[in-house]
């Protein structure tokens, strides 16, 4: 590995926990990693930054939290489009749909009132994403990583897609998870493995899975 070479890892606040796991087993690998924040300005430098570092040597996936908040018309279409640029230069990708299950609105954002809904505080709301956005938004992130010319692995957390989707949460809806899988199933590429774990996207078992799988593009990529 060069020294300058390091993996780029998409984070949300309801990803983190997996995402400093993901940081300390590439450590202990020999790689490096740098976090980028999906909120605000970092959704679009996230994908500039895979355009123009030829540095990343692979991309981990954990937070999709902007493609979920485009689907639901919260926030605007996202320039650079969100999973296109690694795919378009061929860099090996690791996606977990982290955050897939919700978007959370401040009292600025429009709301969409036909989604179930929960006020985390006075300003936030937390809004789940219903059968029919699970639906679309496994079929486009089938179809773009089925475009990648590089190898993509998309590995399933089904015991939770972030911390507000496990069962002590009022955002858990295993239906509705199932439906984001059978839609990736259906529309994704045969040459795109999809592995399907039973544990929780932030357990540190599950993320060992996902690093492993990492590591095995790296040594293919070296």
């Amino acid at each position: 590995m060069s020294l300058n070479r390091f993996v780029a890892i998409s984070v949300d606040p309801a990803v983190e926990v997996g995402a400093f796991h993901a940081v300390e087993m590439l450590r202990r690998s020999g790689w490096r990693s740098q976090l980028f924040t999906m909120t605000g300005e970092q959704q679009s430098s996230f994908e500039n930054t895979l355009l123009h570092n030829p540095s990343i040597a692979a991309v981990l996936e954990l937070s999709l939290s902007d493609l979920t908040a485009m689907q639901l018309g919260v926030r605007p279409k996202v320039v650079p489009e969100r999973l296109t640029s690694a795919a378009m230069l061929g860099i090996p990708q690791v996606i977990v749909p982290g955050c897939l299950d919700h978007v959370i609105v401040s009292s600025n954002d429009p709301v969409p009132i036909d989604r179930e809904q929960m006020a985390l505080d006075q300003v936030t709301t937390l809004i789940r994403t219903s059968a029919e956005d699970c639906d679309a938004l496994g079929k486009e992130l089938a179809f773009k990583a089925s475009a990648s010319h590089g190898i993509v692995k998309i590995v399933f957390p089904r015991g939770g897609l972030s911390s507000w989707d496990v069962a002590e949460q009022p955002d858990y809806d295993s239906q509705m998870n199932q439906a984001l899988l059978d839609s990736l199933l259906l529309w994704k590429s045969p040459a795109i493995e999809l592995i399907e774990s039973h544990r929780h996207i932030n357990d540190s078992l599950f993320i060992q899975i996902v690093v492993d799988q990492l590591l095995k593009l790296l040594v293919v990529r070296r």
